[in-house]
């Protein structure tokens, strides 16, 4: 049985929308201050090292980005399949399977590589305009004459989500979290090239900030991956990327509450270029071997 529509309207006035914003400027704050706090935080925990403790809280901001991507995708889709409006937004994210899952990361896909056509479609906001879907999606029916948003920050915000689907496209990383940590950190650590007969060194990497991971192909070969590592541009990016969540909550709680305390984003001065850096002079390495399997 369906819940009512009063009832899964409710999702846009109770969403613990800050939770991201609260969870990463904890993590953020607490690596820029760990000295001023660290006798606070490891109160009752021995045997502390602190490089690790450091790292621990670098990781969950990295995968947290993930999250924040994936929630703003599953909204995103939701909206766009006809079949769902917004008075059951609740409901349809609560109903993620498997398929419908797959599909997503299929479309996570498409805007990454720059396929976002369907963002454009002309959508009804209100009995009297019809806007894009990109629009529709980030600014619901807000469309007075002061907060109309430009094309200018229509445009910002579509680059965002093919960065976002971008980062997101490449999770590895992201699964090896997921399943079992398994990943290695590493701070220091190099990468040498050894000619294979006489084992001459042939050339070497510095890996810096890195998370190394293992991909196990259809053939059974393995490839080791190095991808860098940069926790302040992942802080920067879950900014953006709770911004977009916040105003397809948020301006939805205009429409249905009339709540007048609320205040939408706006990207115009965003260069999404510049936000986006990685702050590392390696790019992700890749190195397949074949496994040799005792019997």
């Amino acid at each position: 049985m369906y819940p009512s529509e009063e009832e899964s309207k409710q999702f846009y006035k109770q969403y613990l929308l800050d939770h991201w914003l609260y969870k990463q400027s904890m993590l953020y704050n607490t690596i820029k201050n760990y000295e001023q706090v660290k006798s606070i935080l490891q109160k009752d925990v021995t045997n502390i090292k602190d490089e690790d403790y450091l790292w621990t809280m670098k990781i969950e901001i990295h995968f947290t980005y993930f999250q924040m991507i994936e929630t703003l995708f599953n909204m995103t889709f939701s909206f766009y399949r006809k079949e769902i409006d917004n008075n059951y937004l609740w409901l349809y994210l609560s109903s993620l399977g498997g398929q419908h899952r797959k599909e997503v990361y299929e479309k996570i896909k498409n805007i990454a590589v720059g396929k976002t056509e369907f963002l454009d479609a002309q959508v009804k906001a209100n009995k009297d305009n019809y806007v894009s879907f990109l629009q529709y999606l980030f600014y619901f029916d807000c469309l007075s004459e002061d907060n109309i948003p430009t094309k200018k920050n229509l445009e910002v915000i579509k680059k965002m989500l093919i960065n976002f689907g971008a980062d997101f496209t490449d999770r590895d990383d992201y699964n090896a979290y997921k399943h079992s940590m398994c990943f290695i950190p590493s701070t220091e650590s190099k990468l040498e090239i050894l000619e294979a007969k006489s084992g001459r060194q042939m050339g070497s990497f510095k890996m810096g900030n890195s998370l190394q991971i293992l991909r196990v192909g259809k053939d059974k070969s393995i490839t080791t991956i190095r991808k860098p590592f940069d926790y302040e541009r992942d802080f920067r990016m879950s900014v953006l990327c709770f911004q977009l969540i916040s105003n397809l909550i948020l301006s939805r709680r205009v429409h249905f509450y009339k709540d007048e305390s609320v205040s939408l984003t706006y990207f115009d001065d965003i260069v999404i270029e510049e936000w986006s850096k990685i702050d590392s002079q390696l790019g992700t390495v890749e190195m397949k071997v074949t496994p040799i399997y005792s019997k």
